[in-house]
């Protein structure tokens, strides 16, 4: 096929004829264009140029010849040529143009007639074709078919493999729909370089290209990772790969990504060990991880997928099983024996949870008609073989040890201790019962070690096969010995020796401990020790005093007065023999000591204090606190009438007011004095210097409503010339008068302030 010239070649070409040509038309003698040419005629060579595909070439970039290729002529710009021959037959041929096809018209064989003949050859673009192929590289598992990438040209769907027709010189984008899983490796060329190197680049094809591009992708290998949760709470110590952990039967590190191959089935599975339980296996969210060990997981190219296998630890358990073998008529129950591990209640038959590889001691309380037989093991070999001897689990374990007991004669007390009585009489019981059927009788002689602190009732207790488990009440009294000699223990035996049942005459005494409180507690009982008074020349105050126990030795009390001018106490000493025991409560008498002052009240205090060769009673007993009321140098003699409230006369006669010495200090005068609420001040009603010092008042002179009248008594030395010492005054008392009415009320007030 011949190449088609350069556009610049040709057109050079075409000029150089045209000009050939017209040269020789204007010679007088027209030659053919070829040497044997006789200029017979015009041989017309038309083009028809056809780019419905998009071609891009023009009519001059297309030759004929008519001389069998030997030379070849461009066509004219306007497609037509019109040549002078001479008469002859010529058959024409096309220039072999890339990317063009080539038809004819009239162009083979033709022969000048007329001296005309027009030759047609038609060039039609060949539409180029595209053929996008498409590489998955399957190489990791992947399944994705080459046309479920999508593939495109200039945006239209493409088929791998398929050659799409398209115009040339037209700018094509390829491109695909990128799959999850896969990454673009490349575009491979199929020599014409005009594929582009990327996905969304262009190719442009010319007029008949048959253009291979072909896109290569590649699966990414799908990545599983397993975490090993070994839940860890109850003592276990497994480390996660401890586990095995294996994904499709190969090994797994947990916690580290395998590549695995896509679309494929892969189990997922550990070893279990011992002591640890299969919870579950938690999903990323994937919703791909299977539910238990054994399941599969598939994976999708690309995927990146963590399965947790959880599994947790089983705290061991251990049940102890009380086997207490009543076979001889004992009638305790399993929990009756008090279990315990490690120092912890536990119920027989209830499994209990307890920590991993730690010694725990098995033991029960021991009941008194019952010995201990054995442990029995579960086939763990793990129980102890005597009580009191250790347990140690693993983790899982659920271990069961029996421990066994069998009841023999016994004597039970219940309770078995810590009887409590108290030495005024305070009793404290027990009962007594056998724990098998005797085979005679059984007689228990019941004793107390110390009689003068506890004694027994009764002293026998007698059993027989009708009465051996009927509980017999033993009564403990405390005996007051009323010395203070602390609280006695003391122990109760319950002895079987004489019985005619030889199982019971066999076995040792039964005691039961015991306290007996001393209610002799030494001290004193002081009556009053409060609120204790006495008056100036009048009041008394007396007290009593006994020992809260009986001392070992006489006892000797002292009692003293702080100030003999306020008071005094009687008898001033006071003795307690332990030979006259008890003796009643002892009595003393304080009595207020007049000064004739006006000093008001003064407190004073008596001091008692022991001297004994008992140190129980030895020394400073109590101090006892007393307050002196001061008593006035004059009290009133009428009105005098302190039970009732009210002295009162049936007329309004004169009221005679009269006061009297309480004491040997002199007085001068005594001055009455009355309060006039109109005044608002005191008013002198009279004055009496002779004994008995007195002052008559009219009650018509009183005022509606209450008043006061006070009466001062006058000593003899004066305070200022003119005037006398006044030491003393009487509490003042009120008079009421009810208007209209004949009755006139002296309300009487104590005559202490």
């Amino acid at each position: 096929m011949k190449k088609k010239l350069p556009i610049i070649t040709r057109g050079i070409l075409v000029t150089a004829l045209l000009l050939l040509a017209a040269a020789l038309l204007n010679t007088t003698s027209v030659q053919s264009a070829y040497p044997n040419a006789i200029n017979a005629g015009t041989l017309s060579v038309v083009i028809d140029l056809i780019t419905d595909n998009g071609g891009s070439l023009i009519n001059t970039d297309f030759e004929f010849s008519i001389d069998n290729g030997s030379t070849w002529i461009p066509f004219e710009l306007d497609g037509q040529n019109d040549l002078p021959v001479d008469n002859d037959t010529y058959t024409i041929i096309g220039n072999d143009v890339t990317g063009y096809s080539i038809s004819y018209l009239d162009c083979t064989d033709v022969v000048i007639a007329d001296n005309t003949a027009t030759c047609t050859i038609t060039f039609d673009d060949i539409a180029p074709q595209l053929t996008i192929v498409k590489d998955p590289t399957n190489d990791n598992g992947g399944n994705a078919a080459p046309d479920d990438f999508l593939l495109t040209v200039g945006g239209v769907a493409a088929t791998s493999g398929v050659a799409k027709v398209l115009d040339a010189n037209t700018p094509y984008a390829i491109n695909e729909t990128q799959l999850t899983g896969y990454t673009f490796v490349e575009i491979t060329d199929d020599g014409s370089g005009k594929c582009p190197a990327a996905l969304g680049g262009t190719v442009t094809l010319d007029e008949g290209d048959d253009i291979t591009c072909t896109i290569v992708n590649d699966d990414v290998a799908p990545q599983l990772t397993l975490i090993k949760d070994p839940t860890n709470d109850s003592g276990g110590t497994a480390a996660p790969d401890d586990f095995l952990l294996t994904i499709g039967g190969e090994a797994a590190t947990s916690g580290v990504a395998k590549v695995l191959a896509a679309n494929t089935l892969y189990a997922i599975n550990e070893t279990q060990l011992t002591g640890y339980t299969f919870v579950e296996i938690t999903d990323d969210g994937s919703g791909k991880c299977p539910a238990a060990l054994g399941g599969t997981i598939t994976l999708d190219e690309g995927d990146d997928i963590t399965c947790t296998i959880v599994n947790d630890d089983v705290a061991p358990q251990l049940t102890l099983v009380k086997d207490p073998t009543n076979d001889s008529g004992g009638t305790a129950a399993p929990d009756d024996f008090q279990l315990t591990v490690g120092g912890s209640p536990v119920l027989s038959g209830v499994a209990t949870e307890y920590p991993v590889d730690t010694p725990l001691a098995i033991n029960e309380t021991q009941l008194p008609g019952y010995e201990f037989v054995s442990i029995i093991d579960d086939g763990s070999t793990k129980c102890p073989a005597v009580l009191g001897g250790t347990v140690t689990l693993a983790l899982g374990d659920d271990i069961t040890c029996t421990i066994v007991n069998d009841d023999v004669a016994a004597i039970i007390a219940d309770p078995a201790a810590d009887l409590v009585t108290i030495e005024d009489g305070t009793t404290d019981q027990f009962t007594v019962v056998l724990t098998t059927i005797p085979t005679a009788g059984v007689t228990i002689n019941v004793s107390s070690s110390l009689p003068s602190e506890a004694t027994v009732s009764p002293a026998v207790l007698p059993f027989t096969v009708g009465n051996w488990n009927v509980p017999q009440v033993v009564t403990v009294t405390g005996v007051d010995d009323l010395v203070a000699d602390g609280d006695k223990p003391y122990l109760i035996t319950l002895d079987p020796g004489t019985s005619a049942a030889a199982e019971y005459a066999a076995l040792p005494a039964v005691q039961i401990t015991g306290i007996n409180y001393d209610n002799d507690t030494p001290g004193y009982i002081i009556t009053p020790t409060t609120n204790l008074t006495t008056t100036e020349g009048e009041g008394a105050q007396k007290v009593t005093i006994s020992l809260r126990s009986k001392p070992k030795s006489q006892v000797s009390l002292s009692l003293v007065s702080s100030d003999l001018t306020e008071g005094k106490v009687s008898p001033t000493s006071m003795i307690f023999d332990p030979a006259d025991w008890p003796p009643p409560p002892k009595e003393f008498t304080i009595t207020g000591v007049d000064d004739c002052l006006n000093d008001g009240n003064v407190q004073y205090t008596i001091t008692i204090t022991a001297a004994s060769s008992d140190p129980d009673y030895s020394g400073p007993v109590d101090v006892l606190t007393v307050t002196n009321y001061d008593a006035p140098t004059i009290g009133w003699v009428k009105p005098v009438n302190e039970t009732v409230r009210y002295y009162y006369t049936t007329s309004l006669n004169p009221i005679l007011l009269e006061v009297k010495r309480l004491c040997t200090e002199p007085i001068s005068k005594v001055r009455f004095y009355r309060w006039v609420p109109s005044v608002g001040d005191w008013v002198t009603i009279g004055e009496d210097l002779n004994p008995p010092y007195q002052e008559t008042i009219d009650p018509t002179e009183l005022e509606f409503g209450y008043n006061e009248i006070r009466a001062f008594a006058f000593g003899a030395v004066p305070t200022q010339p003119g005037e006398i010492q006044t030491f003393s005054t009487h509490p003042y008392i009120f008079i009421s008068r009810d208007f209209g009415d004949t009755y006139v009320y002296l309300p009487l007030i104590s005559k202490k302030p």
